[in-house]
């Protein structure tokens, strides 16, 4: 029984991942697509779509624990006000 109720955590943990890596690259395939709506604001993905916003970290993630989904599978981010580049610094030789 004990191990039976280990296995059923385990997958509902490998789920969750999945789902969180699946709304990830979502997010990040659609950015272009969503920035300017969503800029200074922290975004909630969850079944490959924004479900909620909210410029207050804390306040999206109360509302989002509050719904009734699977909370660990929900992939949140913040979009910056400004375009965000990323710049390579190669050691020199």
């Amino acid at each position: 029984m004990l191990l039976e109720s280990k296995s059923h955590c385990l997958n509902e943990v490998i789920k969750s991942g999945i789902a969180y890596a699946r709304n990830c690259k979502w997010f990040m395939f659609n950015y272009s697509k969503f920035k300017e709506q969503c800029r200074g604001k922290f975004v909630g993905v969850y079944d490959k779509k924004i479900i909620d916003s909210d410029i207050h970290f804390e306040t999206l993630m109360n509302r989002l624990n509050k719904m009734k989904i699977d909370a660990h599978a929900v992939f949140t981010m913040y979009v910056p006000e400004e375009s965000a580049y990323l710049i390579r610094v190669t050691k020199p030789r």
